[in-house]
């Protein structure tokens, strides 16, 4: 059977937020930014992670502008959103937000053994995809439904190898010049995915 390949920070569940969001638009997503980084909201209760204090900084929650009137779409609003440390995860990898809600950095990759909560949050599949290998390079784009790079969404799975770390554990800041080789390279949903077997600094 051919392995299973996960989305980059966990697209599938971020899309089952975004159903009914403006096609212009990610913000129904259970997300925020924090400093640079963009966060999705991945498990509540996961087992194991202990919530640690309360940073002073806090992370900016985007409204849910899901009502589109005659063509317009409202532009995206920001609510601070106190958020808190896990412990002894990096607060650059994931945060946590409420009581119990952990949200990881999209631009790190817990199906990774190496991520610190690997393990604890669920793999989430994706769909096989199948086509020629092929290569990519440009900026990391990195947004509440994963990495993408000129518009080419990127997915992760256990046997990526990613050159760029921080924290023990690989980590691409967006907006990082980027190459990535893909293993396989087709579309789905309409959009053209590509499987890294190896994303290095471009």
């Amino acid at each position: 059977m051919r392995r299973a390949s996960v989305l980059v920070g966990g697209l599938a569940c971020a899309a089952a937020f975004a159903a009914h969001a403006a096609p212009s638009e990610a913000a129904c997503i259970a997300t925020f930014n924090w400093r640079t980084y963009t966060y999705t909201g991945m498990q509540n209760n996961v087992p194991g992670v202990k919530i640690g204090a309360e940073l002073p900084e806090r992370a900016k929650l985007p409204s849910c502008n899901d009502t589109i009137v005659n063509g317009y779409v409202p532009p995206v609003t920001y609510s601070d959103l106190p958020v808190a440390q896990i412990e002894g995860v990096p607060p650059s990898i994931a945060l946590a937000a409420g009581t119990s809600q952990v949200y990881v950095n999209q631009g790190t990759f817990p199906i990774l053994k190496s991520h610190p909560l690997h393990g604890r949050i669920a793999a989430i599949a994706w769909p096989d995809i199948t086509g020629p290998s092929c290569q990519i390079k440009g900026p990391a784009k990195i947004d509440a439904t994963g990495l993408s790079v000129n518009g080419v969404r990127i997915v992760v799975n256990a046997k990526t190898k990613v050159e760029l770390q921080r924290h023990g554990t690989a980590f691409i800041p967006p907006g990082t010049v980027i190459r990535v080789g893909g293993s396989e390279c087709g579309t789905r949903f309409d959009q053209k995915v590509v499987e890294a077997r190896r994303i290095a600094r471009g």
